[in-house]
């Protein structure tokens, strides 16, 4: 008998800061080098700041392990190292009730659904 291969459902999660005034560049910057790039290494998922913490892209990654959710992650967001000034990196799970996360486009973004599980519903744990 064959084992049967579970696929790597957690996501990464890139929050990158960028200097003031330059995400408008960076995100120009990315769609340059995302247009270069196969389809499959593709983020599921990218976000700019506009409240809140600003000058920040969260960009949401998938690949078949973590692995190669951090080097896709990091071949790519690598373009923006001169105007870069922190990047973070957080490892989610989605609830098991979450749709699969796959990269879409609507109009002129590109965006996905990240479901998370509530800690809290109407005031009880």
């Amino acid at each position: 008998m064959s084992e049967l291969s579970i696929p790597d459902v957690r996501v990464v999660m890139a929050i990158t800061e960028v200097r003031p005034r330059t995400i408008d560049q960076a995100l120009k910057r990315l769609e340059r080098v995302l247009g270069t790039r196969p389809e499959a290494s593709h983020p599921a998922g990218i976000r700019r700041t506009d409240a809140g913490a600003l000058n920040q892209i969260i960009s949401l990654w998938t690949g078949r392990d973590e692995a190669a959710k951090i080097e896709t992650s990091s071949e790519v967001l690598s373009v923006l190292d001169e105007i870069r000034v922190g990047q973070r990196t957080l490892r989610h799970s989605p609830a098991l009730f979450s749709p699969m996360l796959l990269p879409r486009r609507l109009g002129d973004l590109r965006v996905s659904v990240l479901h998370v599980q509530a800690k809290v519903v109407f005031g009880h744990r």
